[in-house]
């Protein structure tokens, strides 16, 4: 076996254990089962063209077919559908999550990649140290993309991959036990110190949930939120997020909402940058509330949030560590514990109950907060479909005031009309808004929420939605509340007020609590907007942006520079490989033997390059055979004596003092000019005249 067709089998096995790192991203195994069948076509492949005397630059790219084939059989032209309609799943999804067919695909071809690379490290560019953080990859990505803690276990096959893969590419076969030990020790050595830098780092990457952050004019890191309501709600399995109680009997339980977001883009809803204030314990009131205080006690569970849970309307908060309060999101932020800090926090709030009737929301005007820049906002994406139904709404009521609007708003979303439904859509943005208002009417608390703040913008009302929790369950006078209670509600700016929670989601079964109090009776069918009314000229819909996956015609040079840049990158590839190799050959500070070999490796791939041809048999042959086509009689020393120190290395005890590098640097070669160089690809069977 050669020493190619170690490493590949080495890459082989190292890659497999690295797969079981990936298996808490998703329960689905059929993907392991065409990466394996990708990976194996890959290193036969590989190892056929080497024993013909194919090089590298034929073998890897003859490699990448497998991967290609499948790709233009199963994938073909619907990359783009699956490729949303997977990412869609995923962002919907809680890890590890459900089968997904287009996951399926996307994960064996990530993996099939990995390996690609992986051998490309050990085998072309000769240096399996590099291939560390490959094969960590597959374990990284479940371990950034959940909150949970990813059992250790998972860690330890890509770290046994990587020390299997280090200890091979260590071993020299002719310098036998001996060069084992060696190598194995030397894996071990270098492997632990990678894997200790890796856990060390490890231990201070944030969490997929702390990437999706928006900056503050402060230091602290704004998460949003709004992507794991979805996954929440579809988790199989409820997790506790925490228990309350009031310091008096209440008929019902309470919203904790967590943070608002008042910008909405093409991308949906999101956080603002805004400043952060130091809070000891008093909260500036998001509105003017005129009901009864009451008092609640929180514990948390093992949570992870860097927002508080509060209830609307919270005056002042009692808890340990240290909050900053943010006025553009009324969200009460860690300053010094990060996700961590609500972890088993038991903590105090006092608040005001919310009182308004509908009746007196119905005579409120709209109010003009200080963010109304943002919270009027109306992307220019908005299909003209819902323009359209906005314009119909408000025209069906000429005479009606903002509240009187925003009741009936929300009766019409939260009727008959519509359906409560967790399952997942797929689309941007807007797409699924579109959906839901005018075709499906059917969604969770996100849409009926993101759609009754689109619309109440519309019709002039300043709007944002916010991400929460439901008041959950009671028992014995304790409110128990799960992920499953994670909900998205909206709030409306009211003159004279303040921010006012409208909750426009319908019950499943007609118990979903409300912030708002629940309307008296079921919304007439004048109350639904008709499409039959004229847009008024404030509701005339933008200029809907071109679809940004198809090229615009300024896009064109820009793909031109990208394509060149690709074929430059490509053609200079082969001799970086090369470059890269014959650095890594020379620059080793191992054992003399090593080098030794090294140095001889080397000089055969010089001698391909200048055009000439490396012959069979032993090193004194070999260095007898090149002494002919040599008119240098300095270099033929040196070739000699390098072949003397390799039969040493390769049969001896030990190896004579030299340097192996100023034995080559005494073999004048100069390489051919090609793009690809001859060491790369085959055996030549011209002789060349070396000088």
């Amino acid at each position: 076996m050669t020493r190619a067709e170690r490493m590949t089998l080495a890459s082989v096995v190292a890659w497999g254990l690295s797969l079981i790192g990936f298996f808490p991203a998703t329960k689905d195994r059929q993907w392991i089962i065409i990466a394996a069948a990708l990976v194996l076509v890959s290193a036969v492949i590989g190892t056929v063209v080497r024993r013909l005397g194919g090089g590298e630059a034929i073998a890897k790219p003859l490699q990448l077919l497998p991967g290609v084939a499948f790709w233009f059989f199963v994938v073909g032209t619907n990359a783009e559908a699956i490729f949303a309609k997977t990412a869609a799943a995923v962002v919907e999804s809680v890890a590890p999550m459900d089968p997904e067919p287009g996951f399926r695909i996307f994960a064996a071809i990530g993996m099939w990649l990995v390996y690609w690379i992986v051998e490309l490290l050990a085998v072309g560019i000769d240096d399996a140290v590099w291939a560390f953080p490959l094969l960590f990859t597959p374990y990284l990505i479940p371990a950034l993309a959940t909150a949970d803690d990813i059992s250790g276990f998972y860690y330890l096959f890509p770290a046994a991959g990587f020390l299997i893969l280090l200890t091979v590419s260590q071993y020299r076969r002719a310098l036998g036990l001996g060069s084992f030990v060696a190598a194995a020790f030397s894996a071990a050595l270098v492997g632990a110190l990678a894997v200790a830098g890796s856990v060390g780092i490890g231990v201070r990457l944030p969490t997929l949930a702390m990437l999706e952050t928006v900056g503050t004019s402060s230091n602290i890191r704004m998460r949003d939120p709004s992507a794991d309501i979805s996954r929440n709600l579809r988790a199989a399995r409820a997790v506790p997020v925490l228990t309350y109680s009031f310091d008096q009997p209440r008929a019902a339980g309470t919203y904790l909402r967590l943070v608002a977001l008042p910008e909405l883009t093409e991308q949906g809803y999101g956080l603002v940058q805004a400043p952060l204030t130091e809070s000891s314990g008093t909260l500036t009131p998001e509105a003017t509330p005129g009901g009864d205080e009451f008092k609640v006690t929180v514990k948390m569970a093992d949570f992870a949030s860097q927002y508080l849970p509060l209830p609307w309307g919270t005056s002042s908060f009692s808890a340990a560590g240290s909050w900053t309060w943010g006025p553009a999101i009324s969200a009460l932020l860690s300053r010094d514990g990060g996700d961590t800090a609500t972890v088993q926090l038991e903590y105090t709030a006092t608040a005001t109950v919310f009182d308004l009737s509908d009746d007196q929301l119905r005579t409120m005007s709209a109010g003009q907060p200080d963010d109304k820049a943002v919270t009027l906002g109306i992307p220019t994406a908005v299909p003209d479909s819902i323009h359209l139904l906005a314009a119909d709404f408000r025209a069906a009521r000429p005479d009606a005031a903002a509240g009187e609007l925003a009741v009936d708003l929300r009766d019409w979303l939260s009727s008959d009309d519509f359906t409560y439904d967790t399952a997942t859509r797929s689309g941007d943005a807007m797409a699924t808004l579109d959906d839901f208002l005018l075709r499906s009417r059917s969604g969770y608390c996100e849409q009926f929420a993101g759609s009754y703040v689109l619309l109440a913008r519309m019709m002039g009302i300043p709007a944002r939605m916010v991400i929460g929790f439901l008041p959950g369950s009671e028992k014995d006078g304790t409110w128990s509340v799960t992920t499953h209670n994670m909900h998205a509600w909206a709030e409306i700016y009211l003159d004279g007020y303040g921010w006012a929670p409208i909750d426009p989601t319908p019950g499943s079964s007609g118990t979903r609590p409300s912030v708002s109090p629940s309307p008296a009776s079921t919304p007439s069918a004048s109350a639904a907007p008709t499409r039959s009314a004229t847009p008024s000229a404030s509701a005339t819909p933008t200029a809907q942006p071109a679809n940004p996956l198809i090229p615009s015609q300024s896009n064109w040079p820009w793909l031109a520079i990208g394509g060149v840049a690709a074929l430059a990158t490509l053609a200079a590839a082969p001799r970086l490989i090369r470059v890269v190799r014959a650095r890594r050959r020379l620059g080793r500070t191992g054992p003399l033997p090593t080098r030794v070999e090294d140095a001889w490796e080397e000089l055969r791939d010089r001698i391909l390059d200048s055009g000439g041809i490396w012959p069979g048999g032993t090193p004194r042959q070999v260095a007898a055979r090149l002494a002919d086509t040599w008119e240098s009689e300095s270099a033929i020393a040196a070739i000699r004596e390098l072949a003397l120190r390799v039969e040493e290395a390769r049969f001896a005890q030990g190896v004579s003092e030299c340097d192996p590098a100023t034995l080559l640097a005494a073999i004048p070669l100069k390489a051919r000019a090609s793009l690809v160089p001859r060491s790369l690809l085959w055996n030549p069977t011209r002789k060349g005249r070396h000088r």
